[in-house]
């Protein structure tokens, strides 16, 4: 329809209801979806109809990315008896017509898109808010059920999302993007930062050479893996209980131990002379290289936990299900008891079918930090004389706690919907750290201690600065998280989420630049940099990397 004159131009037709109409960027195309199962895209200036897109249902809302080059479209099969529909969202190139992604809509059919203005990310509203990598489909951010998201716009510099709500509000966030360096079911950095080793959900172990990225070995059937302190030694669990030690660098078995129960954990001490295997009934710790066991000891399930001391020559134990609850430090490797502490608490919140313990040695070797999550506190102990410093107590259960290198605090987390750091030798309170749910299940310290990394519930990981408490980066994740780790070297941060997955996490953006570097072959072409950024001088992103040939034959016809 000319807008001027209101005369009809053109008619275009479908066979059923025109459900969304949609103009490309550049005003060239028309996109129209239809209830009859198909998109068409018609040139504009003419009324032709140049493509026609099929679905197996129809196709409720279309939409085209900022630069023309994608469509996003979603399709829902009204359902029968039962009353469910079953919806599908994909992304489509403009050009063939082919799909390139598919998205895994959490939250029923999606009635909204809203882009980023780089093109690099879409926002879906159905019943909920999700935002996705375009051209991978892969999740990057997902508003709760609870937040209630009707309606979802990204700020033109792609920077912020606006959200508006069932509950009567609009609200404002901040997006970084995706910083997802990796999915997968494990991983695992070693401690100089030379190796990566990734496990499947299929059970396939393989080890890589960071930065060769060049992949060593891989085995099969493999349940969960350890990487030694000096590089050297991966210990493998595999589905008959037995632990393996092999040479990593040559992928070669050099010793296997046998344990009659499940293994629920098993872990290199520091100095790289001992391994120590926990089941739901015994605990040992073996002596791998003279094959030797130097120790067995019972236990009780989540009631027991363990740690080397950092120099390897010491072991703290907590046993709870005894008669005697009770802390005790042994000498490695003659395995001879050296200290007993008696761990008289009160159960202030039992009650729970599951309860767990934890116990942690100081960066100095001489303290330990204890706790057990009916108790809902956290105690220090001087490992000299089993005295009694200091304790830190939640509202809840207690979940988790670590040291803080480099400083004289203590982090904890409880179901009291907090994190928390503690002065040591005061007991003080210093910070109060907040997630939207109650269960903060996990807190982790980089290894610089300036920062604490926090598991939450509330779908989210979270980092927070230990001098001021301030919270600067937020994961957000599809499901609740349950694990948080920081790598050696403090740049990444590995999650594990209840729904199976553990993600890495670069966790400064100047570092992205840095990793994709390590990653690629040259810098950018021409072409590739006039798409990307449009209104920058070119410059080489990569300084080690070779400028394209495109750039250096404009350069000469110059």
């Amino acid at each position: 329809m000319d807008v001027a004159t209101g005369q009809e131009i053109f008619r275009l037709k479908h066979e059923d209801g025109v459900s969304d109409i949609v103009f490309s960027p550049n005003g060239k195309y028309l996109a129209t979806s239809s209830w009859d199962q198909t998109i068409k895209i018609w040139e504009v200036n003419s009324g032709k109809e140049i493509k026609k897109i099929k679905y197996a249902a129809q196709v409720n809302v279309v939409a085209f990315s900022p630069n023309g080059q994608y469509l996003v479209a979603s399709s829902v099969t009204p359902g029968g008896a039962l009353q469910t529909d079953d919806s599908v969202t994909n992304i489509l190139e403009v050009s063939s017509g082919k799909e390139i992604a598919r998205l895994d809509i959490e939250f029923g059919g999606v009635n909204k898109f809203s882009f980023s203005p780089d093109s690099k990310y879409v926002a879906t509203v159905g019943q909920g808010g999700q935002v996705w990598e375009l051209v991978s489909g892969k999740e990057v951010m997902r508003f709760k059920p609870e937040d209630m998201v009707l309606d979802i716009a990204f700020s033109p510099d792609g920077r912020y999302l606006a959200t508006g709500s069932g509950d009567k509000t609009a609200r404002i966030w901040e997006f970084t993007g995706s910083n997802i360096l990796d999915e997968t079911y494990g991983i695992l950095f070693s401690q100089n930062g030379k190796y990566i080793a990734r496990l499947e959900k299929d059970y396939t172990l393989s080890v890589w050479e960071k930065f060769s990225n060049q992949q060593i070995f891989t085995l099969k059937d493999i349940q969960g893996i350890r990487i030694s302190s000096n590089d050297e030694y991966l210990a493998t669990l595999e589905k008959d209980n037995t632990v393996k030690i092999w040479d990593i660098t040559r992928g070669k078995e050099i010793f296997q131990m046998q344990h009659e129960d499940n293994i629920w954990d098993f872990l290199f001490s520091p100095n790289n002379q001992y391994l120590a295997i926990e089941g739901p009934k015994s605990f040992k710790i073996w002596e791998f290289n003279t094959r030797k066991k130097l120790l067995e000891q019972q236990n009780e399930g989540s009631y027991f936990n363990f740690e080397f001391s950092p120099d390897g020559n010491y072991l703290a134990t907590i046993n709870l299900a005894t008669i005697n609850k009770e802390i005790k430090i042994w000498k490695i490797p003659d395995g001879k008891e050296i200290r007993s502490i008696d761990y008289d608490y009160e159960s202030s919140f039992d009650g729970w079918e599951y309860t767990s313990t934890f116990i942690k040695f100081s960066s100095d070797g001489e303290k330990l930090l204890s706790g057990t999550s009916e108790s809902g506190e956290a105690v220090i102990w001087l490992v000299k004389n089993g005295k009694k410093v200091n304790h830190f107590k939640h509202n809840d259960q207690i979940k988790s706690a670590t040291f803080i290198p480099n400083s004289n605090y203590v982090a904890t987390t409880g179901a009291d919907n907090t994190a928390r750091i503690w002065n040591i030798s005061t007991g003080a309170e210093i910070f109060r750290l907040k997630h939207d749910q109650p269960e903060v299940w996990d807190v982790k310290a980089s290894p610089d201690g300036k920062y604490i990394a926090t598991a939450g519930q509330d779908y989210t990981a979270r980092v927070w600065e230990v001098t001021t408490g301030k919270e600067i980066i937020r994961l957000q994740h599809s499901s609740p998280v349950f694990t948080v780790n920081f790598s050696p070297d403090g740049k990444y941060l590995t999650t594990f989420s209840t729904d199976d997955i553990t993600r890495v996490w670069l966790l400064k953006s100047e570092d992205l630049i840095t990793e994709a570097c390590t990653r690629l072959t040259r810098n950018l072409s021409l072409e590739e940099w006039q798409q990307y950024l449009p209104n920058e001088p070119y410059r080489k992103t990569c300084p080690n990397l070779p400028i394209h040939p495109s750039v250096l034959e404009k350069s000469n016809n110059n």
